[in-house]
């Protein structure tokens, strides 16, 4: 009888999680292009900024995440404070398969390493680091949705039972 590695079954979860993450960001900005240059200006109260601003923030905010994780720049960094969706969403393929080779390189989550916050060196593990990436941008998509909801625009679904349905059909 063949044995299953109990490690096997933790990865492919953490992987649809990476999965499910570059999902909804790369979903959220297929709509944002839908969306004329005055509507991505659109703010509300309580969120980042701009649509255009947050989603910007999101996908360079992954890439310092990656980088922290695996010691390596990103093939092309986001330069600008707002970058164009185009470029958002090649960035954000980018780091989807960033993502899942990170994870097959099976790190260590209790391991510790030096970061910069803010400007200045803070001690942090592995495994905070990655949920911190996924809840950040669970935020930040979040934010977007608002300030789309709050312009009586519906947002696109971006949660996770939408991409169950996505990937299970």
């Amino acid at each position: 009888m063949l044995r299953r590695d109990p490690r096997d079954g933790q990865v492919t979860q953490l992987r649809r999680v990476v999965d499910y993450n570059a999902w909804a960001t790369l979903r959220l900005i297929r709509f944002c292009r839908a969306l004329d240059p005055e509507q991505r200006k659109l703010t509300a109260a309580g969120t980042l900024g701009s649509i255009e601003r947050t989603l910007t923030h999101l996908v360079s905010s992954e890439q310092f995440y990656l980088r922290d994780l695996t010691g390596m720049d990103p093939p092309t960094w986001i330069e600008s404070r707002i970058a164009s969706l185009d470029e958002l969403a090649d960035r954000a393929t980018e780091s989807a398969a960033r993502w899942l080779t990170y994870l097959e390189s099976a790190p260590d989550p209790e391991e510790s390493f030096v970061t910069t916050w803010r400007g200045n060196a803070k001690n942090v593990v592995r495994w905070g680091t990655f949920a911190q990436a996924i809840a950040h941008g669970v935020e930040h998509r979040t934010h977007v949705c608002t300030v789309l909801g709050a312009n009586g625009i519906e947002p696109p679904d971006v949660s996770v039972g939408a991409y169950e349905d996505e990937v299970a059909g």
